[in-house]
């Protein structure tokens, strides 16, 4: 019990930098804001007013940091996504690749391919609508494939679904204004779960 609280003591003064070697590395740093600004320890109204100077600076270089980081995140998204569109037009040659690049909403990006079961069409594609978060999915919808939803495609969709063993019920979201179904996947995996899906859609659309 002494040890764990020893160890969790340790652990808060971490977070809230307060030990000795952050006391120390904070002295110093003080130190050297002081002599760079040229605070004077005697005049501390004319201190306190270049220091607010500086701190609206480095707030508005703080805020063009976090924007180029958001540019650059976006850039990474852009990319994985088109090399997801790539490996899909070599994998499947004889589907049709639907998808958007951030241009229908500033914040999705998308790629997949079409299906069609008795003349009713959807989509099985790898989502992104959090590009900041890396928030991405894959699943059955109606994008670039039909208006709505089509209610008399859900069975079958459905069954397909429970075949292809990929998603957990509560991710069948019939209710939806876009997807039949979806599931949560990553950067590293989205596209081999993207591609077992449509393997699976195919095997079971030959049979």
């Amino acid at each position: 019990m002494y040890s764990a609280l020893e160890q969790y003591i340790d652990y808060l003064e971490g977070v809230f930098y307060i030990r000795k070697i952050d006391e120390e590395q904070n002295m110093k740093l003080q130190e050297f804001i002081k002599q760079e600004l040229g605070l004077q320890e005697n005049n501390p109204e004319e201190a306190i007013t270049t220091l607010s100077e500086k701190e609206i600076e480095l707030s508005k270089a703080i805020e063009q940091i976090q924007q180029l980081k958001e540019k650059y995140q976006k850039k990474i998204i852009l990319n994985y996504f088109e090399q997801v569109e790539e490996k899909l037009k070599n994998d499947f040659p004889k589907l049709k690749f639907v998808g958007d690049k951030f241009k229908l909403d500033k914040n999705v990006i998308n790629a997949g391919v079409e299906f069609s079961i008795d003349n009713q069409y959807f989509s099985v594609l790898l989502e992104c609508n959090d590009y900041s978060k890396t928030n991405i999915y894959y699943g059955i919808g109606r994008h670039f494939a039909s208006e709505n939803l089509l209610k008399d495609l859900q069975k079958t969709i459905t069954k397909f679904i429970a075949s292809a063993d990929l998603f957990h019920k509560k991710y069948w979201n019939f209710d939806d204004d876009f997807w039949y179904a979806w599931h949560y996947t990553s950067v590293d995996n989205g596209y081999e779960r993207l591609k077992n899906l449509l393997q699976q859609l195919l095997s079971n659309q030959n049979e």
